[in-house]
């Protein structure tokens, strides 16, 4: 079997790697942001079909990976023109600390979660198990967590009925929330989506009234009485609020409003607020709640049971030396702050984990608050450029509908004719004198591939008011960032999607 440890090997393909980053990384705006079928049937063809017996070495593996492997993958995902999803890039030191995080390859974390999926199982875990605490069918300190699953309520209202023991009300939720809802035990089908209003299915235009643009608004008057006819019966209620619709960017209207309902009905607010402007690598995101103690108690060790002794940690040394008298306040206190610090296995979903920390860490120094704002002013300003572009009836307003314009009222800071949207997602479909109108139920696939194959830029499809539609994110540091480029590249792949031939 080849020595992996081989420290010549190691340092050529160290090399290898190195060339090829900086390839990437220099090239990385100007080239296609997917593969050709054939680069991605070639990739595939060279996958082998087992495990080798005798591996390929460190060598043969780096050659494999970059020769074979990296072809078929989407070369653009962090480039400036893949606008598919809210995927963000990455910083460049981000990049470089992702490197040196794996190879320290310690445990580290805190709540620095994989992503959205993760962030939201853990607020609708905790929330789960403190709404749990307390309620009047259970025991004190009953928790799912520690006791399992309890049984449901009885109906106030049909002695032969049964209620969940907890139920999330929410409005237009990310798929997240619903995979949450699943792996929690709460269920999906106690997931209530309560609107003010709603899209009939035959909406095609989607003209935005002024007060709830999109549906996102909460109907205040049924969310009260859902939370109070919810506090009557034992009943854990949680509420669900969204910052950056997935289709729309819009904000979930009136949350302070609902905040109060939910204190005053003892309610769990939670807010979904996953992007990826951070830019740091794919799977990195965070989690925030109120105390620390929600975190431990769902995620911790059991209370009978205590940590397990192989992960405990023991101090090294807790007695006060002679130097320590020589430290300054500051120094002392950040070391008690560090002592006081919960174990990373009390505080998350996994007990092995990447170092995510580091390249969000690398991230926020290299970027600090000017540089963040700068890419997150970027991205939505390049996004009210495609916006302004498609309802320009000598550009894109040719051929496209945008969605998610916001009416004049919603933004004052603009002039009447300005059109803008919410945040940094442009949401369209083929207009009715297009090619692609929104009355032929294939014209969003073949729109998506239109504009797509031409490999410019990548878009992705979704469905809005039960009509297909497509959804162009912006979130990557890089777009933007160096000349016109990238709005060459937008401009020329609408417009050529348009034309007959597709070119």
């Amino acid at each position: 079997m080849p020595s992996t440890g081989n420290s010549q090997a190691f340092q050529s393909s160290l090399a290898q790697i190195t060339e090829h980053i900086n390839h990437r990384f220099t090239a990385l705006n100007n080239d296609h942001p997917t593969p050709t079928r054939s680069e991605i049937d070639s990739a595939l063809q060279a996958l082998p079909l087992e495990i080798p017996s005798v591996g390929l070495g460190i060598e043969g593996t780096v050659n494999h990976l970059l020769e074979d492997v990296t072809q078929g993958l989407l070369k653009g995902h962090a480039g400036s023109r893949f606008f598919g999803l809210v995927t963000g890039g990455v910083t460049p030191a981000s990049q470089l600390a992702d490197i040196l995080g794996t190879s320290l390859e310690t445990f580290q974390g805190r709540s620095v979660t994989t992503g959205a999926t993760a962030s939201n199982i853990m607020g609708l875990a905790c929330a789960r198990d403190a709404l749990l605490l307390n309620s009047k069918h259970l025991p004190k300190g009953y928790t799912i967590a520690e006791h399992g699953f309890p049984p449901p309520i009885h109906s106030p209202t049909s002695p032969t009925s049964f209620l969940p023991p907890i139920k999330v009300i929410t409005v237009k939720p990310h798929g997240s929330i619903m995979k949450a809802a699943a792996v929690t035990g709460i269920g999906r089908m106690n997931v209530l989506d309560l609107p003010a209003s709603a899209l009939p299915s035959t909406e095609v235009t989607v003209g935005p009234v002024e007060d709830d643009p999109w549906g996102l608004k909460f109907d205040l008057e049924a969310l009260e009485n859902q939370l109070k006819d919810a506090k009557q019966c034992g009943q854990g209620v949680i509420v669900v609020v969204t910052l950056g619709e997935v289709n729309t960017g819009g904000f979930t209207p009136d949350i302070p409003v609902v905040a109060d309902l939910c204190k005053t009905f003892g309610a769990w607010l939670h807010i979904d607020a996953a992007h990826k402007w951070l830019n740091v690598p794919y799977d990195t995101a965070m989690f925030y709640t109120r105390t620390l103690a929600d975190l431990k108690r769902t995620f911790g060790p059991s209370p009978r049971l205590g940590t397990p002794a192989y992960l405990q940690v023991h101090a090294s040394s807790s007695a006060t030396t002679q130097d320590d008298d020589m430290l300054n306040d500051d120094v002392l206190k950040l070391r008690a702050w560090h002592a006081g610090l919960p174990s990373s296995l009390d505080c998350g979903i996994e007990n092995s984990r990447r170092f995510r920390a580091l390249p969000l860490y690398a991230g926020l120094m290299e970027q600090g608050r000017d540089g963040y704002t700068d890419i997150v002013k970027r991205n939505c300003e390049f996004a009210q450029r495609i916006a302004r572009w498609m309802t320009d009836s000598e550009a894109g307003g040719q051929w496209y509908t945008l969605i998610n314009a916001l009416p004049a009222a919603s933004n004052p800071s603009t002039t009447p004719t300005t059109t803008t949207v919410p945040l940094n997602i442009v949401l369209f479909r083929g207009s009715e004198t297009s090619p692609f109108p929104s009355t032929d139920k294939s014209s969003a696939t073949r729109l998506l591939h239109a504009i797509n194959e031409q490999r410019l830029i990548f878009v992705t499809a979704t469905s809005w008011g039960g009509v297909g539609a497509l959804r162009i994110a912006v979130s990557n540091w890089r777009t933007g960032d160096e000349g016109e480029g990238d709005w060459e590249a937008v401009v020329k792949a609408l417009t050529n999607a348009m034309k007959p031939e597709g070119v």
